[in-house]
């Protein structure tokens, strides 16, 4: 009798233990199969600028193996349309963030020469751009060049800056890297280069 009881409670034990066992897999599996409810990140677009202002991205590449760097930057209107592009070859390998700041010096000396008064400066450098919009150059290494930028935005009747991501910035960043086989400066009026064509047509299927 003793023996039979001891059975039971065996038994009953192990049927508890399966019907916890099969809850926990069903539980389990709810989890690994439950929908992914979280929202993707939206891909980073160039966006145009407001009506009747311009838009100027720049960028800067480093080219270890020759030794030297390289800016791009292009003028686009509120269209996407190109007013200008260029990419120029600098002969030392500077750093990445004065390459980032010298660009954006550069781009602005090129879009007052073409007549640009009202306009967005934006790039892809967050250190850049930070220093720019607090217009305080500080003692770091590139501050000097900050402060180039800064002067000239004097000459423009409206100036505001803008900080994007990669995918944002992609046609002046080809430019910057098309800058490696540059003899100085190279200028595209209302075109960019064909290397260039892919990345500037998918800003502009953005924006249709």
């Amino acid at each position: 009798m003793h023996s039979n009881t001891i059975r039971g409670e065996k038994q009953e034990e192990e049927v508890e233990d399966n019907r916890n066992s099969q809850a926990g897999y069903v539980e389990f599996k709810a989890l690994k199969t439950a929908p992914n409810t979280s929202r993707p990140e939206r891909r980073v677009r160039w966006k145009p600028p407001a009506q009747e202002t311009f838009k100027i991205n720049f960028d800067g590449a480093i080219f270890a193996e020759e030794k030297c760097s390289g800016l791009g930057a292009i003028v686009r209107d509120r269209e996407g349309l190109v007013i200008a592009a260029m990419a120029t070859r600098v002969p030392q390998q500077l750093q990445p963030i004065e390459i980032e700041a010298l660009a954006a010096s550069k781009a602005l000396v090129f879009a007052r020469e073409l007549g640009i008064s009202e306009a967005v400066l934006e790039g892809d450098s967050s250190l850049v751009m930070s220093a720019l919009n607090s217009k305080n150059p500080g003692l770091a290494p590139f501050g000097l060049l900050i402060q180039d930028s800064l002067n000239v935005s004097t000459c423009f009747s409206k100036l505001s800056y803008s900080h994007t991501k990669r995918e944002g910035n992609t046609v002046a960043h080809s430019l910057a890297q098309l800058a490696v086989n540059a003899s100085n400066c190279v200028i595209w009026m209302e075109d960019v280069p064909s290397d260039v064509l892919s990345v500037y047509h998918a800003d502009l299927a953005g924006i249709s």
